[in-house]
């Protein structure tokens, strides 16, 4: 048995029901009257579904220019001779262009792959639960019987309980977790990298805290190399001389030439990352044995706004801070583990994966994320192009 599954009932804190059994939120945050819990879980839903969109059609009408720009170059090509100078230039611009387009298409699959399969597990997830509630049957569904559904149980409340249903899960939901603080950590030092501004990383910020990470993530990764200075400097002549004026104007003020961070208070002294990591690390193992009393939903709010940390720009991103991290959140991991295998083999961890006695849709969305997270992070250093 994990020391995660230790028994808190001396502690008598009351139920596992939302925040706390007060009477204003007992009548509406609580089955049959549900409107809290199926507000957040919906909320969580369109909000992921609206900043999909956003990305997706800001990325796509940026690389649409990106495609169209070589006909413009061929296009001058073909004109009246020019210098030597002039007729390099157009033929570096495209490989760097096809180059960057060639990381695009690979992300882009990356993408395509991390959302089918969190799909395909929040789908069974609550087909799963409809089923339960439904007693077993599920060809009704109608309007009525959804509705009824959703009120009548607690789905966010229900889809964090599984992530530490037993205590292979709860490795798993570490790993998951830690995996969205550092990719949070990371995408941060490169927004500040590359200059871009609160509104444009909103999207961004807002997804990473509603699905797991390696969807946004890859998203962000084309995001980078649409961005990159490379492109710009190899722009179509026209676009060029539209924007003079304009580039001129704010040469001064440019982000490009003086990064603005996300912070809303740029100058400050940073934290070290290696506290609030370790406070999370803490929090994670504290989530489990209090799942069944009225902190617990607390304690998974508290985890949510941890995650916002690293994009308030407060927080060092530095290299050598982020090993740190790991290091420490890996110590975290391994003496989890190792108090797990007391009452658990090795193999029911990785069993979750592919489900059976351990685990659910939940965990397993959240543990194959992770591994396509650790594929991404592959993908950057053997030469992703950021």
């Amino acid at each position: 048995m994990s020391f995660l599954d230790f028994n808190f009932s001396h502690y008598d804190l009351g139920s596992s029901s939302y925040f706390y059994n007060y009477d204003g939120f007992a009548q509406y945050a609580n089955p049959p009257t549900n409107y809290l819990g199926t507000g957040l879980f919906l909320g969580y839903i369109a909000l992921a579904l609206v900043c999909t969109g956003w990305i997706m059609w800001d990325s796509w009408t940026r690389y649409d220019a990106l495609i169209a720009s070589p006909k413009s170059e061929k296009a001058s090509a073909n004109t009246k001779d020019e210098s030597e100078k002039k007729e390099e230039t157009p033929s570096q611009g495209l490989d760097i262009r096809n180059a960057r387009a060639r990381h695009i298409k690979i992300y882009a699959v990356l993408a395509s792959i991390s959302f089918a399969m969190l799909s395909f597990h929040m789908l069974n997830f609550l087909i799963a639960s409809y089923q339960q509630w439904n007693g077993g049957g599920s060809a009704d569904l109608s309007v009525e019987k959804m509705k009824s559904w959703m009120l009548e149980t607690g789905l966010f409340e229900s889809f964090a309980m599984e992530l530490v249903d037993d205590g292979p899960s709860t490795v798993w939901m570490q790993i998951g977790v830690m995996g969205i603080w550092f990719w949070g950590v990371w995408m941060s030092g490169k927004a500040n990298e590359r200059a871009f501004s609160g509104r444009s990383m909103l999207p961004y910020i807002l997804l990473s805290q509603i699905l797991p990470i390696s969807f946004t993530a890859a998203l962000f990764l084309i995001h980078l190399h649409l961005s990159s200075p490379d492109l710009a400097s190899t722009a179509p002549e026209p676009a060029l001389e539209k924007t003079t004026t304009a580039t001129t104007r704010s040469s001064h003020t440019s982000p490009e030439t003086h990064p603005v961070p996300l912070s809303l208070h740029p100058i400050h002294r940073k934290t070290s990352l290696l506290l609030p990591t370790i406070l999370l690390n803490a929090v994670l193992l504290s989530i489990a044995p209090l799942r069944q009393h009225r902190l617990f939903i607390p304690l998974v709010l508290f985890t949510r706004i941890m995650l916002l940390l690293p994009f308030t720009g407060r927080i060092s991103t530095r290299s050598v801070e982020m090993k740190r991290s790991m290091f420490v959140s890996w110590g975290f991991l391994v003496a989890n583990l190792m108090v797990l295998l007391k009452g658990y083999q090795l193999g029911d961890v990785f069993a979750v994966l592919r489900g059976g006695q351990f685990g659910g849709s939940a965990v397993r969305a959240l543990g194959w994320d992770a591994i396509m997270g650790c594929v991404l992070e592959r993908v950057v250093g053997w030469g992703g192009g950021v």
